[in-house]
């Protein structure tokens, strides 16, 4: 039983590693509105000051693309 459990823990944590967390901002040098991104590969909507289409980590770098 024990081994279907840390099996289970392995597979959770795993994909946790793939959870992009950033505080985007809508103008240049942490100026304007923010939203606080959680999601998996893809931003989500916040409270309605912008809406993050979609943000990716690449080489250290997050890319985000918001109207």
């Amino acid at each position: 039983m024990q081994i279907i459990a840390l099996i289970s823990y392995l597979a959770v944590a795993a994909a946790a590693t793939d959870v992009i967390t950033a505080r985007v901002y809508n103008q240049k040098n942490l100026k304007g509105s923010h939203e606080d991104v959680h999601g998996y590969g893809c931003g989500n909507v916040g409270s309605s000051k912008f809406k993050v289409n979609s943000i990716h980590l690449r080489r250290s770098t997050f890319c985000y693309l918001y109207e």
